[in-house]
């Protein structure tokens, strides 16, 4: 099963007009935004379009076009809530909800504490089964299932008694939990007999709970220290676990104690996490189900987030969705395929977008890739004003003087992000293509040198009557180009040669004498890239005098200059 699309129409949370596209060569995709974007949302949103399909109604919540694979046959879903119709196709033909194949079961991995997604999508159904396995001979295919931080014990036996059938599983037990397969002391499961004997039908939950008491004796705990014999009937590890959530209404309490009587609940958070997430892609889920993760990498140390990459990626031709803040989780999955990173960014009236892939691709090339997708994604997000510097020394210079200066309540008013760029012809796509946010100022920079000056002619085509180049005498302030402004740094007054003129020229001359009378011999004298390389590291370490930046007010002053051109609708300055 693959996701295609979910598109949503109508209002759902914040996610009216969100189009999500997925590429079946993906099988992981991983959904990150700063905090409040919505990412949970859309995993809310794929259960509530699930759920109503699975249970072959069409109580949905609100409009959308969903499209996804199952084999070789494309299925499409519309609805309209407002005039409560669905439209369903098979293979670009239109059929009725009898034509239609579903994944076999949605299985969601959540996180938090909020018990919405469990009360809104998966309680009724999971009612539903527990209902037909008191009642009825055959109980229901339970096809949302929802596992929570509670159900890892079950998780933990499932595994222990199946081990010897799966390799991954008995790998991870010794690997990971140093469980060995005769580590096992002995398993205690206490049920509740009232509860028992009100179910009223037998069936195979039933039939299952006989079986271990009739191994075990017919004690209030059922004990052993062979954990074969809680699966009697030798099932496989999903057969094993539907039992037991098929039986945990009746289930008081479960321990498992190992490796000379250390108690299974002593397993780190962590622990319990991955092994959760293993069994769910090992066991759970097949080539029919869709995997919902909620920050699966939480409660993990930093070392295992690498190890989640591994395990989605040994499992092909599924589709799984998972939400995370973990810029090493995002990175390990980056590096098998940037496009299976989906960035979330917030509209002005709350409601989320897609970052569009093409203005993530542009800033990866003007920083020449060295960003994460989670730092690409914070700059994407930022309402903050952006300058495209020339590298990061230059960042760190004007964010220490700005520091600086806003401490003593000078720019307040002034917050930026910075991107190192990576050559005059990623800033022009750059230019041409990215758009500012309302109120988002774009400011390109380049020094006053050569370079620079060949810089600027590559990305701004000299208008000037009679000339054919730019340079620093006839540039002017500022000019803007598509949506990006481009100045050199201006020379602050009375600067002597005003050619030439770097960022670092903003620091005193006092500075520069400062570092070159600590040399202690001609052999410990650094030239112009040593003392930027110290400079840089005194900036960052807070080492730099504040009448040090006083110059830098020239630059910033220049900038407001810029704000208040963009403001008026001007394009030179």
């Amino acid at each position: 099963m693959k996701l295609l699309s979910l598109k949503i129409t109508s209002d759902f949370r914040n996610l009216k007009g969100v189009n999500l596209q997925f590429d079946p060569a993906n099988d992981t995709y991983v959904i990150i935004g700063n905090n409040g974007t919505g990412k949970t949302n859309i995993l809310e949103a794929l259960s509530s379009v699930f759920s109503v399909l699975l249970a072959h109604s069409q109580d949905f919540l609100f409009s959308f076009v969903l499209r996804y694979n199952i084999g070789d046959v494309e299925y499409w879903v519309r609805h309209k809530i407002d005039t409560k119709t669905t439209e369903y196709k098979k293979n670009n033909e239109v059929v009725n909800e009898a034509g239609m194949t579903y994944p076999n079961r949605i299985v969601c991995n959540y996180s938090g504490e909020d018990t919405r997604m469990w009360n809104n999508y998966y309680k009724k159904p999971n009612e539903d089964y527990m209902n037909s396995v008191r009642t009825a001979a055959a109980p229901d295919v339970l096809s949302m299932v929802y596992i929570d931080k509670t159900m890892w014990k079950y998780v933990l036996l499932c595994m222990l008694t199946t081990r010897n059938m799966n390799v991954a599983f008995d790998r991870f037990l010794k690997e990971k939990l140093h469980i060995a397969s005769d580590g096992i002391n002995t398993v205690e499961m206490k049920l509740d007999e009232a509860k028992l004997r009100r179910w009223r039908a037998e069936n195979q939950i039933t039939l299952f709970l006989n079986q271990l008491r009739h191994r075990l004796g017919s004690n209030e705990v059922l004990a052993s220290s062979n954990v074969e014999d809680f699966n009697p009937n030798e099932d496989d590890a999903r057969e094993l676990f539907n039992k037991f959530i098929g039986a945990s209404q009746v289930i008081d309490s479960l321990n498992i104690y190992y490796n000379q009587g250390i108690e299974s609940a002593f397993l780190s958070e962590g622990e319990k996490k991955m092994m959760v997430i293993l069994f769910i892609l090992e066991a759970i889920a097949d080539e029919r189900t869709l995997v919902l993760m909620d920050e699966p990498d939480s409660h993990l140390h930093i070392s295992r987030k690498a190890e989640l990459n591994e395990m989605f990626h040994q499992m092909e031709h599924r589709s799984n969705i998972i939400t995370s803040h973990s810029p090493t989780l995002t990175a390990s999955f980056e590096k098998s395929a940037k496009e299976s990173i989906i960035m979330l960014d917030r509209n002005a009236d709350g409601t989320i977008k897609v970052i569009d892939r093409g203005i993530v691709n542009l800033v990866e090339k003007l920083t020449e890739g060295i960003w994460t997708s989670q730092k690409q994604n914070l700059f994407l997000a930022s309402h903050d004003d952006i300058l495209i510097v020339e590298g990061p020394t230059d960042e760190t210079f004007i964010s220490a003087a700005l520091k600086c200066f806003q401490k003593q309540g000078k720019y307040v008013d002034l917050a930026f992000e910075y991107i190192p760029c990576g050559g005059a012809s990623n800033v022009k796509a750059f230019a041409q293509k990215f758009t500012p946010k309302e109120g988002q100022t774009v400011i390109a920079f380049f020094d006053g040198d050569k370079a620079g000056e060949s810089s600027m002619n590559n990305v701004i085509p000299c208008t000037l009557s009679g000339k054919t180049q730019w340079d620093v005498g006839n540039f002017g302030k500022a000019r803007k180009n598509g949506n990006t402004w481009f100045s050199f740094y201006p020379p602050y007054a009375r600067r002597r040669n005003k050619e030439h003129f770097n960022v670092e020229d903003y620091f005193t001359c006092k500075l520069f004498r400062k570092y070159i009378f600590s040399f202690s011999s001609l052999d410990t004298v650094k030239g112009k890239e040593g003392l930027k390389s110290i400079l840089d590291k005194d900036c960052k370490k807070g080492n730099i005098d504040s009448t040090f930046y006083e110059k830098f007010s020239t630059l910033f002053d220049h900038i407001k200059a810029i704000k208040d051109a963009e403001k008026a609708g001007q394009i030179i300055l």
